[in-house]
C-alpha cells in the first residue's frame, strides 16, 4: 500500500494505432534509426479545484528534465525503480534555463544538462502545475524528441537538486493554501528523482511517434486541521517517512504533499 507521503509514478500503458513521420530515404548501414517521444502533463484535478479545501492555491516545481531509459540494473518496486541505467537513456525534455540541450536538423537532442549550481545561478524558476492541462502544456513547450529505436522500460523525471540526492538544500517546491491563510511557502524536497516502469515495455520503431503523459491530481494535496494531532513535516525537508508530510505551516495545522504522477503513453 502506498502512503500519502510516498510519491512515486504509477505506471500504465495505452498504445493505439501507429503514425509515422520519417521519409523513406535509403539508410547507410551504420546510420542510427529513430522514433520519437514527447512528454506532456495532465491536471486531473482541474474540475475539482474550485472550492476544494484539500487543493492548494499554488503549486510549483523546479523541473529539470524527463528521460526515457531502456533498462536498469537492480531496479525493484521497493526501491522506487532506482538502479543503474542500461542501454540508451534518451532525453525527452530538458528545462531550457538549465540545459545546453539543442535539437539538430534531424530532431536528435544533443548537449548536456547543467549542474544544480549552474541551474540555480541561471535563475531557474518554478513550473506552475496549478493550472489547467492546456495552459500547463503550452508553457512546457514540449517537442517531439528523437530517440534511438529500441525497447524502453522506464521513464525518469528530476527536480533541481537531483545531483544532491538526500542532501539536497536547493528549494525546489512552492505551495500555498489560500483557504487556510497559508501564503507561499518554499522548501527543499529531498526526493528529487522519480522513475516509473511501464506495465509492459514499449518498443519504439523507426518513425514511430509516442506521447508520454504524466497525470496528477491536486484534490488531496493539502491536509488541514492537524494541530495537536501529532502530525509533523518531514525532517530535513521532504522525503518518505510514514505518517509525515512534505511541508507544513508553522503551526503544523496545514500540511502539503507533492501528488503522485501516473504515467501513460500513446501514439500521436
Amino acid at each position: 500500500m502506498i502512503s500519502r507521503s510516498e510519491h512515486i509514478f504509477v505506471a500504465s500503458l495505452i498504445i493505439t494505432a501507429l503514425s509515422t513521420f520519417a521519409c523513406g530515404k535509403k539508410k547507410e548501414e551504420d546510420e542510427v534509426e529513430y522514433g520519437s517521444l514527447k512528454v506532456q502533463f495532465a491536471n486531473a484535478s482541474t474540475a475539482a479545484l474550485a472550492g476544494t479545501a484539500a487543493a492548494p492555491s499554488e503549486f510549483g516545481v523546479k523541473l529539470k528534465y524527463v528521460i526515457a531509459v531502456e533498462d536498469k540494473d537492480g531496479a525493484t518496486a521497493d526501491t522506487g525503480w532506482n538502479g543503474n541505467n542500461k542501454g540508451n537513456a534518451a532525453k525527452i525534455w530538458a528545462n531550457p534555463a538549465c540545459s545546453s540541450v539543442t535539437t539538430s536538423d534531424d530532431g536528435v537532442m544533443v548537449g548536456e544538462i547543467k549542474t544544480d549550481a549552474d541551474c540555480a545561478a541561471a535563475g531557474m524558476g518554478y513550473f506552475d502545475l496549478n493550472r489547467d492541462t492546456a495552459a500547463v502544456n503550452t508553457d512546457l513547450n514540449s517537442q517531439n524528441a528523437a530517440v534511438p529505436v529500441g525497447t524502453y522500460r522506464y521513464i525518469g523525471m528530476a527536480f533541481l537538486g537531483e545531483q544532491q540526492g538526500g542532501n539536497n538544500t536547493y528549494q525546489n517546491i512552492k505551495w500555498a493554501h489560500a483557504d487556510s491563510g497559508v501564503t507561499t511557502q518554499e522548501y527543499a524536497k529531498i526526493q528529487v528523482e522519480w522513475t516509473a516502469k511501464f506495465a509492459e515495455p514499449i518498443t519504439i520503431s523507426e518513425g514511430q511517434k509516442l506521447t508520454v503523459t504524466l497525470s496528477y491530481d491536486l484534490a488531496a494535496a493539502v491536509t488541514t486541521g492537524l494541530a495537536g494531532a501529532g502530525q509533523e513535516k518531514q525532517a530535513g525537508g521532504g522525503t518518505y517517512q510514514p505518517g509525515r508530510y512534505d511541508d507544513c505551516d508553522s503551526s503544523l495545522s496545514v500540511c502539503f504533499d507533492v501528488p503522485a504522477f501516473t504515467l501513460s503513453a500513446a501514439a500521436q
